[in-house]
């Protein structure tokens, strides 16, 4: 129940900062990387890796020289092929980001950041989904290529839980690497 306040509440900020006259900076973010399925009890035990891609938009809530602090909305999808030549699993994911990068001023700076985010997996050629929530960490080095440009090497750790009513619930571990670029206008 906290949680879905939490996200209710994040909305709503993101939608009164896309209020005319709300003077913050917007943040448009795409970022592409490699994931590795390293645990899934029940769904997908015979996949391994896959490849991803998201997509940022959000609004620079906290600036100076030091520390930067972005709210996003993101939106992903990835794919990872079974090494059995069965149908690919597809998952695609939606929800709110924070990442807060510090030495925002200089050169080189450090982001971490987490997501809340809901997660749909679906089987290519399958009849059925799994809809779950998914946690996502990152952190690594932001290197600044303008004053509105940068590209940031990240290693991320997402854990995703799939409820059953009836059965034991599915985790799925997954950590990765993505490269993502971040244009603020």
């Amino acid at each position: 129940m906290m949680a879905k306040r939490v996200f209710v509440q994040a909305a709503l900020g993101l939608l009164l900062a896309a209020a005319p006259g709300f003077t913050a900076d917007k943040v448009l973010g795409l970022e592409t990387g490699y994931a590795y399925l390293a645990s899934a009890r029940d769904v997908a035990p015979q996949v391994g890796s896959g490849v991803l891609a998201n997509l940022y938009f959000g609004f620079e809530i906290g600036d100076n020289p030091r520390s930067s602090s972005l709210l996003s909305l993101a939106l992903g999808y990835a794919v990872f092929p079974y090494d059995t030549g069965l149908a690919a699993l597809h998952d695609a994911v939606f929800g709110l980001e924070y990442a807060h990068t510090f030495f925002y001023g200089k050169p080189v700076g450090l982001m971490l950041d987490g997501a809340m985010m809901a997660d749909l997996l679906v089987q290519a050629g399958g009849t059925g989904y799994a809809f779950g929530h998914r946690t996502r960490l990152g952190f690594g080095p932001v290197f600044r290529l303008s004053r509105r440009d940068s590209l940031a090497l990240q290693v991320t750790y997402n854990f995703i839980i799939f409820p059953h009513l009836d059965q034991p619930t599915d985790l799925f571990h997954i950590p990765g690497v993505v490269l993502r670029y971040q244009f603020r206008f």
